[in-house]
């Protein structure tokens, strides 16, 4: 085997590594998030939590509205701010995906400088792929 393929080998071990380290980072920003944001504001038990049903639209508004709006805000140099409106099944999932978008900025500032492709490798190849990730991995217990 060559040099070459082993080290392309490591290379994508790592990566992969380091991709996982930093969804679960992710993920505990959202939880936190979400936590403070939405749970203990509402009196919401975190049993008694469960993340809007999979199937809706407002998942792709999330990964896809929200993320482009404030990409669009750092590549001009402006603040992002929520949008006032939304097209949520509910102001109840407004007020959620708020918070968990709120915890995705968070993990985003705490990842800078970061690169264009780190955002699409997580957000766009992961997340916005499978919508099922984060209700799977963001558990409130």
């Amino acid at each position: 085997m060559s040099a070459v393929i082993v080290a392309a080998g490591v290379f994508h071990m790592y990566r992969d590594e380091l991709l996982q380290l930093n969804m679960q980072e992710l993920y505990a920003s959202i939880r936190d998030s979400v936590t403070t944001g939405y749970l203990e504001p509402n009196g919401i038990s975190p049993a008694d939590f469960a993340w809007p049903d999979g199937s809706l639209l407002d998942w792709d508004y999330f990964y896809e509205e929200l993320l482009v709006t404030y990409a669009m805000s750092e590549n001009a140099g402006a603040d992002f701010s929520f949008p006032e409106t939304s097209v949520y099944a509910s102001d109840a999932n407004k007020v959620i995906f708020d918070a968990a978008f709120a915890g995705v900025l968070n993990f985003l500032e705490a990842q800078e400088p970061y690169e264009g492709e780190f955002v699409n490798t997580i957000f766009y190849d992961r997340l916005d792929a499978d919508h099922s990730l984060i209700p799977a991995n963001v558990t409130f217990e």
